[in-house]
Formats: C-alpha cells, structure tokens, sequence
C-alpha cells in the first residue's frame, strides 16, 4: 500500500520537526528534499510529520516499491505522475489539492523524481517531500540526470544532537535551561550540575546519536547494548559503499579510506593525510598517492558519513575566503559509531572516566559534530614553521574570529590560545575541557566538554 503508517517511537523529540513546520507554514513554500546519512532517522521524522499536520498523505517508497518508479520513466507532467501513480497502486490515491502531502522516500532509487520536482514546485496543488541516503554521491554519479535547481528547498538532517539525547533521557527542561544561561552568563555550574552533565555527555559520546542506538540506550542504560547496532549500521555502510561505487578496485579504496578515520583522528597531527591509509600500499605522501584516493575520501563525504574541517590560511575575517582545499582533518559522523570502532576498551576507558587513556580523538570528534550539528562549518588553524608556531582546533566566525582548543585530560594549557590574540583580531578565545565554567587571568574563557553542544549559547546567538 502507498498509504503506509510506520512505528516512530515517542521517546525521540527532534528539533527537525519544528523545522518542517516552518517550511508548511511558509507562504509559496517549494518540494523540500530532506538529506541525510543511513539511519539517521529521515524516515520516521518525515511520516511522523505528515500523519500529524495533513489529512490526505501519500507514502511512497521507491525501494520496495519498484513498479512505482514507472510512473516517472517519460513524462514528468504532475496529472500525467499522478494518474500512473493511481495505475500501479493496489488501492485509489486520493490527491486533494492543499490537503495532501506526497512523501517520496529513498528517492535515490528512482533519480528522475528529482527531476519531476520542478513539476511539481510549478503545480503547485500539492506539497512534496523527498529523501533519500546518498544523494549526494548520486548527484555525482549520474551527472545525466537534471536537478531542478531553484525549484527545491533542502534540509540536511542529522543523528541526535546533545540535546535531543537528553530529551530521550526525560532529563528536566529546567536543568539544561540553567546550564544554558550559566554557559551565557560564563557563571560556573557548581559540582553537582557539572558531574551530572558531564556524566550524561560521556553516555552521549558512546551511544552516540544515531536514532536505534539512542531508542535501545533509553531501554536498557546499558552503553554496551548498542554495539551491536552499531555493527549493524557499519554494515549497511560497507553494502553501501559496495553498491553505490562502481567497480571493485574504487570499493575497495572507499572502505580503506573509511576505516583509517579513527587512525589518522589519533595521530598528533589530525590533518587527513592519503600515504596512511593502506601502510601496505608504498603510498609516499606524493600527488599520486592523493589522487588515488582523492575520489574514495569525497565518496565518504558526500555519502555523509564523514565531517570535514577545512584548514585556513590566517584567522581572519571573512573566513571562507580564507579556506584551502588541499588540507582538512576528517571526523567521523557520529562519535558513537567512532567509539565502536575504537573497541571496547576505549568505550570502558571513556564510560569510567579513565583519562589514562587517549581521548584526544574522540573529544575532538565530539566537538566537531557539535559545531557542524549547530549550523557553523568545521575549520582549523595551522602554523608550522617560525618561532610562532601554533595550532588551533576549530575556528568559528561569530561577531569576528573565535578560537577554540579541545582538552580531554588534565592538561589545560595552551600555547596557542595564549599568543594567537598577539598576532591576530580575536574576538573569543574558548577552551572545551572537562572543569567548570570560568575565565582565567589571561581571559581564555574555559567551558565544560558538553558546552559544544551549546556552542550557540557560549557565542551569545
């Protein structure tokens, strides 16, 4: 049946609902295409909203249900789609103008939908979701298909955020509101407030965000019940990778690459470099080993399984002008996935505050998903030559150029915050550790590891 009501589980709160209203209650609003990595919960969020806001609501799901991407094989006028459509479903569709909402779901089985957007975006009759896992990639395989630009809107969903996670948990509004304004106010938490929250953020680097991870955690508060899960999802990643790449040579690149993530975030230094992902390989560093698997890395990326920071050339303003395209460090997607790779070791070391153990990679990876779950695109500093040398985890444009460091152990110090205000305009200089909130003697503000997660509230947004 097209009409097709799927469990979604009211233990999950998304921000992203509260973002599909706001594109249906805007005036003129076009067919939204909704992105996203596997599982990150596209699906359930999408059909939960149609069910509860329009009362004629059309599910289609080009993965299993094959004769239906008939219906756009020539010609992609609506009247012309929707009749189809009415030919090859077992019951009447019923398409009200300004009452229904038309779900296509895994639309990168049926490309041409994307095309027949611009259709529907003229039309005008009805509204129109589209998702699918993956677009991106397909965006650059099938350079053949034509992608009406202009005439869709997209949103990039991703796993659970900090928050949504403690949503799941029942933890109290109140609470994460008193850590909000004390983070505004660089007011220190106090012991109590401090140990809880850090506590629940070290649940929320093992479970990680993923939508069955965070649902399986909230049953058992087992962190090592969603192991599994994530296998699983590592495993739809690798069939991924088999399927949507083309031959068995670039397969086999794209999961090399893939898997020296967790490697290369441990070095000291975290910039992505090509020569270390097969040791075997005799890789030297050279433009030919880049070009190798240049193509397997951005497959990687545009599948959304990886985030990329960008490196700069100097910590001025505008920043983007200031971006290069041939250093990044990469970070994986969801740290609960990074935490499975990592092994079981790692998840105890972490789960039992056990700092002997490296956590420089995983705290990173942490902030970083914080950053880019907050809207800011991940970027970094380097200078490596010169008695002022210096490096810089993350930097954000918000009011001017706001530095930031990661510090997992007891270590908080920091050349680099302390002598980049001599050279350059910075407006903020921010330390993610594990103490409470406090400005020190020189004015590097200090926050709490979880504070990233509310790395709005830290800039004053």
């Amino acid at each position: 049946s097209l009409i097709h009501i799927l469990p979604y589980s009211s233990v999950l709160k998304r921000k992203a609902y509260s973002d599909l209203m706001k594109w249906k209650e805007k005036e003129g609003h076009k067919p939204l295409v909704v992105t996203g990595a596997r599982q990150v919960g596209k699906t359930y969020l999408i059909d939960y909203f149609a069910r509860k806001n329009y009362p004629h609501y059309i599910y289609v799901d080009f993965s299993s249900m094959v004769l239906m991407r008939k219906a756009f094989e020539s010609n992609l006028d609506v009247d012309n789609v929707l009749s189809l459509m009415n030919l090859y479903s077992d019951k009447r569709l019923d398409f009200v103008p300004g009452k229904t909402l038309i779900f296509f779901d895994e639309v990168q089985e049926c490309p041409s939908v994307r095309t027949a957007l611009k259709q529907f975006s003229l039309d005008g009759r009805f509204d129109v979701i589209a998702s699918g896992s993956l677009l991106g990639v397909l965006n650059r395989r099938n350079s053949s298909i034509f992608y009406p630009v202009g005439y869709e809107e997209q949103y990039e969903l991703r796993s659970l955020d900090f928050e949504e996670f403690l949503w799941a948990l029942d933890v109290p509004e109140d609470a994460i509101g008193m850590v909000c304004r004390s983070i505004r106010d660089k007011r220190p938490l106090g012991e109590s407030l401090l140990s809880r929250f850090l506590q629940l953020f070290r649940e929320y680097m093992v479970v990680g965000g993923m939508p069955e991870a965070v649902v399986e955690y909230v049953k058992t508060r087992n962190v090592f019940d969603v192991n599994e899960i994530h296998r699983m999802i590592l495993r739809t990643s690798y069939a991924d990778m088999s399927r949507y790449v083309d031959s068995p040579k670039e397969q086999t690149l794209v999961r090399a690459c893939f898997n020296s993530i967790p490697g290369q975030l441990s070095q000291t230094n975290k910039k992505f470099i090509f020569s270390y992902v097969d040791e075997n390989d005799g890789g030297d560093g050279s433009n030919a080993t880049a070009d190798k698997y240049r193509f397997a890395l951005w497959w990687i990326h545009d599948a959304g399984y990886a985030n990329f920071c960008m490196q700069i050339s100097e910590p001025v303003v505008p920043i983007e002008a200031k971006v290069r395209q041939d250093a990044f460090k990469v970070y994986l997607y969801d740290t609960g996935i990074l935490m499975t790779l990592y092994g079981v070791d790692s998840r105890i070391a972490l789960a039992s505050e056990d700092y002997s153990v490296n956590m420089g990679a995983v705290a990173e990876n942490i902030v970083a998903e914080c950053i880019v779950k907050s809207g800011f695109p991940l970027r970094y500093y380097v200078k490596s030559n010169g008695t002022d040398r210096m490096e810089l985890d993350f930097i954000v444009e918000c009011g001017g150029v706001n530095v930031i460091e990661v510090k997992s152990g007891k270590n908080r110090h920091s050349a680099s915050l302390r002598k980049v205000s001599n050279m350059y305009p910075i407006n903020r200089r921010i330390m993610f550790d594990i103490t409470d909130i406090r400005v020190d003697e020189q004015g590097i503000e200090h926050y709490p590891l979880f504070a990233a997660a509310f790395i709005r509230d830290v800039l004053g947004m």
